[in-house]
């Protein structure tokens, strides 16, 4: 079921594109060469993104039961890789915004922190639905004791109810109509089980929004 929903973004993109790429065929003649071409490359562009996403969630389950091997490498590509890839799949009313600061390296999966943090962006999506200027902001900072990477990832959603706090990391809790509550208990144990780490509801009121705290640690 998991497997299904994470092939639901990449596939249904691709759809998208193919469409567009069929209307690009049909318009031919109807716009300048040039204007033409760069919309073809753009489409040939985020297909290639699409398929290239295939290979890394096939990557991702091949990881799932076994130790991964963490590497030490940069956070902030990882948080903008995804962010970028999302960006352009996201509603158009929703608005998602990376503000990097300055980091050291951390130990890491970039395989599985990426399907981490894909995963808090889908969920923080899914609670602006139906909002007309939806917003997600992901931040970083270190702490001052220099042991600890924080990331914060805020919207401006609906929020999460106090007696459901202690349950969205729970397997199968989910507040959709569709799906299986099974993406933050994904990201809970990458972040947890897999890197160390932890992951917290910062913040959250009906209306008013929501804040993860994901923190990893440097060493």
């Amino acid at each position: 079921r998991e497997t299904a929903h994470q092939l639901g973004t990449p596939l249904s993109s691709l759809a998208g594109w193919n469409e567009l790429l069929k209307g690009e065929i049909n318009m031919v003649g109807d716009s300048r060469p040039e204007e033409q071409e760069e919309r073809l490359t753009q489409i040939v562009l985020e297909m290639e993104h699409d398929t290239s996403r295939l290979t890394k969630i096939a990557s991702r389950f091949s990881q799932i039961g076994s130790t991964p091997e963490l590497r030490v490498g940069r956070l902030g590509e990882v948080i903008s890789e995804t962010a970028n890839y999302l960006r352009n799949r996201l509603p158009s009313e929703v608005s998602l915004e990376y503000a990097p600061g300055a980091m050291p390296p951390v130990p890491m999966n970039r395989e599985l922190l990426g399907w981490a943090f894909e995963n808090l962006f889908k969920n923080a999506a899914d609670a602006l639905e139906g909002r007309p200027a939806g917003q997600i902001h992901v931040s970083t900072k270190v702490r001052e004791e220099g042991e600890w990477v924080d990331v914060l990832v805020e919207d401006n959603g609906k929020g999460i109810a106090p007696n459901a706090v202690k349950q969205v990391f729970l397997p199968g809790y989910s507040t959709k109509k569709r799906g299986w509550g099974l993406g933050l208990s994904f990201v809970k144990r990458i972040i947890e089980e897999y890197h160390k780490g932890k992951i917290e509801v910062a913040h959250s009121a009906p209306n008013r929004g929501t804040t993860f705290l994901i923190s990893l640690p440097i060493r």
